[in-house]
């Protein structure tokens, strides 16, 4: 979003470079002292500028402000010469108003476009439900999903159980093997969780905590077989001679915790699964 606002700003700047130049130009043809064409040019440059990061409303009252001084040195210096306005020094009070009031309105512009276009990345951030790095669904999709289980189990008299996954040491790898490389265990993790679990049991990528979380619909009986199991799949990883991970030792802290119904929300379910974590060390 920075970015786009500074290459909006460095546009703009050219922009308003390029018909300042213009109009000096334009302003040679201006008979009476050359106090009036600073005025105007130094006027016009920032209260452009200003316009352009304050929006429509004060451009409104620049430009007020800005025809008043500009009218009040013309008539003092045409008093003093006893001369007339030309048609060139006629046209700034057209021309400064217009400016600022058009530099204005297209910073506002841009402000509210930004303004829109983060509220949409956030609404879309708020429905993705799928992780891209592991393509397993996300932590938005599993708190849902986690609640709906919740009520159903709790209706039906079922068993319920979740699962968290998470590497032994993570912040450690990450920083021998790189990021790309963690990447890449992080998804062969996901995959060998997949691979144990039944298929109507969903499994879901925790990116924010480096963990992954499964929703069980069994009680307490299989969850050592579950645990053994994934651990049997981890040791049986292969990586490439050249690959960081070649020789890196893999351990995984499983946690499991049963649904009961003094868990009154998914957040306190998760909370008490990640106390449960703490104990596999």
């Amino acid at each position: 979003m920075k970015i786009t606002r500074i290459k909006a700003d460095i546009y703009a700047g050219i922009s308003l470079m390029i018909i300042f130049t213009f109009i000096l130009l334009l302003t040679t043809g201006i008979q009476r002292a050359d106090f009036i064409v600073y005025y105007f040019m130094g006027a016009l440059c920032i209260g452009s500028i200003i316009s352009y990061y304050t929006g429509f409303g004060v451009a409104l009252c620049l430009s007020m402000i800005g025809d008043f001084i500009y009218g009040t040195i013309l008539l003092a210096m045409i008093h003093q010469s006893q001369g007339v306005v030309t048609f060139f020094e006629a046209s700034g009070f057209i021309i400064l108003p217009a400016f600022y009031l058009s530099i204005g309105a297209l910073g506002q512009a841009i402000n509210n476009l930004q303004k829109f276009n983060k509220q949409l990345n956030l609404q879309k951030q708020m429905l993705v439900r799928i992780d891209e790095l592991t393509g397993l669904k996300n932590t938005s999709a599993f708190l849902e999903h986690l609640k709906m289980y919740m009520k159903l189990c709790s209706r039906q008299e079922l068993p319920l159980t979740v699962m968290i996954v998470k590497l032994r040491y993570g912040k450690r790898i990450k920083g021998i093997i790189g990021q790309k490389a963690y990447d890449e265990l992080q998804k062969q993790i996901g995959k060998a969780i997949i691979s144990t679990l039944r298929e109507e049991d969903a499994t879901y990528s925790l990116r924010e905590e480096e963990s992954f979380a499964s929703i069980l619909v069994m009680d307490e009986t299989y969850q050592e077989v579950i645990r053994e199991r994934i651990k049997q799949q981890i040791t049986e990883l292969e990586f490439d001679e050249t690959s960081p991970l070649k020789g890196i030792e893999i351990e995984l802290r499983i946690a499991f915790k049963q649904y009961h119904e003094g868990i009154a929300s998914p957040l306190e379910y998760i909370e008490q699964v990640n106390r449960e974590l703490e104990y596999d060390v």
